[in-house]
């Protein structure tokens, strides 16, 4: 049974002005999410949705923080909404506290859009999921069983679990944009053990995006792009694959010298405890330019 409505025990933060906290009863657990919608929407006129999952430890107040996904949406004229995990972290196969407490995140994402497209007016082929750190392992795990209601992942900082990809069989091809950078000390890009306590196993990434670009049917032999280097060191380029059928797009960011950060993002915590933020490329805008057919 799902329930949906406001509650006063749902307010867990203060939404910025404008903004919805919205709530639901999905699996016997209560859920929340935050719902921003640009000032440009209008009741009828079909929208963009990007659906962004925070990271282990984390909260949607914090996702907002740390993409600026706000912003970007207001200018590009997308709906942008911030669920928040159980225990503030996803089930994907990582052995979070949501998959030992049994969580089932596929449904509540299933339910989450149903709501969504019941209650704005959503562009059914212009929806993207993203997500960070574990949010981003979701968001791998969603793009397998949801393919054939969104158009788009991307993932950022964070890779599939192997149980995950071992039984990915996507309904339809989609786009895939992976961030990540080589010196994650967290999520780490040759994959192995998720340096959180109680972390699980995650795949190396270039086997992650080579995975996809199978799935899709792409080329198979990926072609590098420089985007730019920094003054720091940092050194950003987008390995992307040729010729995937429906016209989708299979890239990875490869941020050489980067760390378990969200690129164009800040340096939300000591470069010695999770590696340097960089702003090289801004994955929030890429975000923008996926969503609304400029990418």
């Amino acid at each position: 049974m799902v329930a949906i409505g406001p509650t006063a025990a749902s307010w867990l933060w203060v939404p910025a002005s404008g903004d919805l906290l919205q709530t639901g009863v999905v699996g016997g657990r209560s859920r929340q999410w935050l719902v921003h919608v640009p000032p440009s929407y209008r009741a009828g006129h079909r929208v963009p949705l990007v659906i962004a999952f925070h990271g282990h430890y984390s909260s949607p107040e914090k996702m907002v923080h740390l993409t600026g996904l706000d912003q970007v949406a207001n200018r590009a004229g997308f709906i942008v909404v911030y669920p928040a995990g159980i225990d503030r972290s996803w089930a994907a196969g990582v052995d979070s506290p949501a998959d030992k407490a049994g969580v089932d995140d596929v449904a509540f994402t299933v339910v989450l859009l149903d709501r969504l497209q019941a209650q704005y007016s959503i562009d059914p082929g212009h929806i993207v999921l993203t997500g960070f750190s574990n949010g981003a392992h979701l968001v791998h795990l969603l793009g397998c069983r949801l393919a054939g209601r969104v158009s788009a992942i991307v993932p950022v900082s964070g890779t599939f679990a192997p149980s995950a990809a071992a039984s990915c069989h996507p309904a339809r091809p989609l786009s895939v944009v992976e961030f990540h950078g080589t010196s994650d000390p967290v999520d780490p890009f040759d994959g192995g053990r998720i340096h959180l306590p109680g972390g699980g196993q995650v795949l190396p990434v270039p086997v992650t995006i080579s995975d996809w670009a199978r799935w899709d049917h792409c080329g198979a032999t990926p072609r590098d792009a420089v985007v730019g280097v920094s003054a720091d060191g940092i050194t950003v380029i987008r390995r992307y694959y040729p010729d995937c059928t429906d016209g989708v797009r299979v890239s990875l960011y490869e941020i050489a010298g980067a760390g378990h950060t969200w690129p164009g993002g800040p340096q939300y915590l000591p470069r010695f405890l999770i590696g340097k933020a960089t702003h090289v490329v801004d994955a929030s805008e890429v975000i923008a330019k996926l969503v609304t057919g400029g990418l």
